[in-house]
Formats: C-alpha cells, sequence, structure tokens
C-alpha cells in the first residue's frame, strides 16, 4: 500500500510539472506588430487586365514584371500589348491575346525599337493584322512557350541575341519566325504560314526545329542549323526549298523532304558552307543544289529527287555522299570542284579502299 501511494504521487508531480515552468502568458508590453505580409510581397508583379471604360490600349512603360490577369482584346488600329521599356518580363500565364484582322488590330506585341531585355512567355496571341510578336529591332529577346497563329503578318520578329525557345508559330500571313545576328532558336515550329518557315542572321543557331508546309522555304538565312526537320514546304504557288542557306552557314544532321524545289540550297550571298550528314528525299529539284563556292558538302544521303547533288560552282570539295534512285542524276558535279570517286556499289560488296568515294547504292 505504502508503494501504491508512492508512485500513484510520483505521476501526479511529473504530469503537473510542465505547467509549473510554462512562461508568461500575457503579451509584451507596447503595440502589436503585423505578421502577414502585403499582397505586393505575396505577388510583387502588375497584373494587367482589359480597359474596357476608357479603351485605352496597354502599355508597358516601366521595367518590372507583368502578368496577364485575363485574355487581353486588342483594339482597331492598335497594338494589342505595347512594350516601351527595356528590362521587362511578361508572364502570359496561358492566357490570350486576341486581335481582329477584320477591323486592324495592329501587332500583338510591339516592343519598341533599341530595346533591351525583353522576356515573353507562356500564351497565346491570334489573329493580329500585323505581327503577332514585333520586336525585330531590340537586342536580348527571349520568347518562351509562345503559340504565334492567323496573324497577318510574321508569327514571331526580335532582333539581335535573341532567344527564341519552344515556340509554335503556325497559319500566318508571311515568316513563321524571323530573328536577327547572333540569335538562337530551338525546339521550334513553322507550320502553314505564307512566307518562309523560320529565317536566321549571321551567327545565329538553330536547332531541333521542325518547318512544315509553309508557302516558301522551310529555313533561309545564316548561321548553324542542327538537327532539323524541313518537310513539303514551297506548296504557295512557287518554289521553296527545305534549306535555303549561305554565308559559311553549317548544315548538320537535318532532314529535308518533298519539297517543290531543292532539298538543300546553297545559291544567294556567299559560301563556304559545310553541308554535313543530312537526309534529302523526295525533292523535285535536287536532293543538295550547290550555285556558290568554297563549300564542303560531305556524307549526306540523297534519295528520290531529281538529281542526287547538283553542283554548278567551282571550289567545292564533296566527299563521302551516297545517292540512291534519283531520276536524272545522282550526281551532277561541275569539273572545277574536288571531288571523291562515284562508285556504282548497287547489290555488290564495295571494295574500294578510297574512304572519300562518293557512292551509287
Amino acid at each position: 500500500m505504502i508503494r501504491t501511494a508512492l508512485t500513484v504521487a510520483a505521476f501526479s508531480i511529473a504530469i503537473a510539472s510542465p505547467a509549473s515552468f510554462a512562461g508568461e502568458l500575457a503579451p509584451p508590453a507596447g503595440p502589436v506588430s503585423p505578421t502577414m505580409k502585403d499582397l505586393e510581397d505575396v505577388e510583387p508583379r502588375v497584373p494587367i487586365r482589359n480597359d474596357f471604360d476608357t479603351l485605352t490600349p496597354i502599355v508597358i512603360s516601366q521595367p518590372g514584371s507583368y502578368y496577364l490577369a485575363e485574355d487581353i482584346l486588342g483594339f482597331p488600329n492598335q497594338h494589342g500589348i505595347e512594350i516601351t521599356s527595356g528590362d521587362v518580363t511578361l508572364d502570359m500565364r496561358g492566357f490570350r491575346i486576341l486581335g481582329n484582322t477584320e477591323v486592324g488590330s495592329d501587332d500583338g506585341i510591339h516592343i519598341t525599337i533599341g530595346l533591351r531585355n525583353v522576356s515573353i512567355f507562356g500564351g497565346s496571341i491570334i489573329a493580329f493584322f500585323g505581327d503577332g510578336i514585333e520586336g525585330f529591332g531590340t537586342f536580348n529577346t527571349r520568347v518562351n512557350d509562345v503559340y504565334c497563329a492567323f496573324n497577318g503578318s510574321a508569327g514571331i520578329s526580335t532582333g539581335e541575341g535573341s532567344v527564341i525557345r519552344g515556340c509554335v508559330t503556325a497559319n500566318n500571313g508571311s515568316t513563321g519566325i524571323v530573328s536577327n545576328d547572333s540569335s538562337t532558336v530551338v525546339e521550334c515550329s513553322s507550320v502553314g504560314n505564307g512566307g518562309i518557315g523560320i529565317v536566321t542572321s549571321t551567327g545565329s543557331t538553330v536547332a531541333s526545329c521542325a518547318a512544315y508546309l509553309n508557302d516558301s522555304d522551310g529555313f533561309a538565312g545564316s548561321g548553324s542549323f542542327l538537327n532539323c526537320a524541313s518537310y513539303e514546304n514551297g506548296k504557295g504557288g512557287g518554289q521553296g526549298s527545305g534549306f535555303r542557306v549561305s554565308n559559311g552557314s553549317v548544315i548538320m544532321g537535318c532532314s529535308s523532304r518533298a519539297h517543290t524545289n531543292h532539298g538543300i540550297e546553297l545559291s544567294i550571298g556567299i559560301g563556304g558552307c559545310l553541308v554535313l550528314s543530312n537526309q534529302c528525299r523526295d525533292n523535285a529539284g535536287a536532293g543538295v543544289f550547290v550555285g556558290l563556292n568554297d563549300n564542303r558538302i560531305e556524307a549526306n544521303n540523297v534519295i528520290g529527287n531529281n538529281i542526287g547533288i547538283d553542283v554548278n560552282s567551282s571550289q567545292n570539295l564533296i566527299i563521302s555522299n551516297s545517292a540512291r534512285d534519283n531520276t536524272t542524276s545522282d550526281f551532277d558535279i561541275n569539273v572545277n570542284n574536288a571531288r571523291g570517286q562515284v562508285l556504282i556499289v548497287t547489290n555488290s560488296v564495295i571494295t574500294s579502299g578510297n574512304p572519300w568515294a562518293n557512292l551509287v547504292y
């Protein structure tokens, strides 16, 4: 009995003990400061909405971060959104900027010439009379994950040092995507536009992009074109090539099929291009057409074109290419060029030790 009583007493003290060490419950003296954050701290960006009261177009005139809070409707003879300041980020948050080509809405987003560091991402721009995004005279513009369709002129137009990534331009009146010098275009698709699919300029890179059913060429300009696909361009009544490039361009690992003109065309500007390891098939002209000097044409596979590789210029190097089932000729090469021997190896074992030979198989 004594041991049980002592145990119960000890248990009661153990339960009661923590309360004896608790702090003061009364609040400290003086005013109590708020602990909740302001709305600007939670969302430190500026929302953009339509102004139906004054029918005033939207102008972003200060640096900062902005976001769409709803679909934006374009007014007649006005841009959907005009950006007149550099250092602006516009998050479209999946909303649309909607124009009306019948009443003449201008560009979907218009960036003032000369501005730098404007970023636009994550939405759609549809049915403007001008460009979807117009920023050709700008610098270091970034456009990510934007869909531009049914605009009267270009889908996306940017200036020097731009980056365009993950965008789709479809059924616009002229070029799908056009960028100026030293730009990068990655993982974009250009489909059914009224002009060229994708155009770039000196020092640019186009990688993992696709051009399909555009009225003119699939890709054009100068730069490095890597692992791109061009298919059935030139359907607008004229002739279109898959790739029409010059000025020291590189075309490597690309495919070009079923065009109304050539698969790859080097004909305007200056040469010095590298055309390496491409697949050109079923084109109405040549698989590879060379009308410029000082190019290297190597390890391409040309099948089912009118002419496989057609070289009308001089001082080019043509080696290690393969050809099959081209209608008029597999290789038609001007004599004033360095070229590997053409070997016909159809249904036979290749016995030549010449590593530079061009093969008909």
